[in-house]
C-alpha cells in the first residue's frame, strides 16, 4: 500500500460484517393469529397442535427509507408539528402527574394518526410473507394488542439500532475533526 504524508492509519472495511449486521433479520411470532391457520394434516394430526405463525422482518435500506418518506411526507410533517405537544403530555404521564381527559384523548388520537406510517414501514420491513400496505393493516386489525405492541417494539428497536450506529459514527467523525483542529492550532500557535 502506498502511503501519502498525513494519511490516517485505518483498517480496511470488513464488508461481510457490515452486511451481516445491516441485513439482520428477526422472526416475530404472533400467537394471536394461530386461530386463523389450518392444523397440519398427516401422521401426527391427532395431536391437534396449532403452530404459532410468524413474520420475518428486516432493516430498511436507504432507498426504502426514501420511498417511505416521500409516500408519507404530509403525515410526517403533521406529526412533526405536533411532536412538542405530544412530548410534553407524555412526559407528564411518565412523571405520574395528573393528566386531563382532553390530554389523554389527544395522546390516543396522536397514536392513531401515526398508525398509517407504521403500516407503511412494516409493509417494507416484513420480508416473509410478502405483504402490501392493506395486508399489514388487515393483520393489525386481527391481532391482539400484545402482538401489535411486540411487533412494533421489535421494528422500532431495529430502526433505533441504525440510528444509534449513525450517531456513533457521527460522534467519531466529530472527535477526529476536533483532534485535527487541535493539532493544527498547536502547530501554528
Amino acid at each position: 500500500m502506498v502511503r501519502v504524508k498525513g494519511q490516517l492509519d485505518a483498517p480496511l472495511v470488513d464488508i461481510g460484517t457490515v452486511r451481516e449486521e445491516y441485513w439482520e433479520r428477526k422472526e416475530v411470532k404472533l400467537p394471536s393469529l394461530a386461530k386463523y391457520h389450518k392444523k397440519k394434516s398427516g401422521w401426527f394430526s391427532w395431536k391437534k397442535q396449532t403452530e404459532v405463525p410468524k413474520v420475518v422482518i428486516r432493516k430498511l435500506t436507504q432507498a426504502e427509507w426514501g420511498e417511505l418518506d416521500s409516500k408519507f411526507y404530509n403525515l410526517k410533517l403533521e406529526i412533526a408539528k405536533e411532536a412538542n405537544v405530544y412530548k410534553k403530555i407524555s412526559k407528564k404521564m411518565l412523571n405520574a402527574e395528573e393528566v386531563t381527559d382532553k390530554e389523554a384523548q389527544y395522546v390516543a388520537d396522536f397514536s392513531t394518526r401515526c398508525l398509517p406510517l407504521y403500516y407503511g414501514m412494516l409493509s417494507y420491513m416484513i420480508e416473509e410473507p410478502k405483504m402490501k400496505y392493506e395486508d399489514v393493516r388487515l393483520m393489525f386489525d386481527v391481532m391482539d394488542e400484545y402482538d401489535q405492541k411486540t411487533l412494533l417494539a421489535i421494528s422500532d428497536s431495529m430502526i433505533n439500532e441504525k440510528a444509534k450506529m449513525m450517531q456513533h459514527v457521527y460522534q467519531e467523525r466529530i472527535g477526529e475533526i476536533d483532534t485535527m483542529r487541535e493539532d493544527i492550532l498547536a502547530k501554528h500557535a
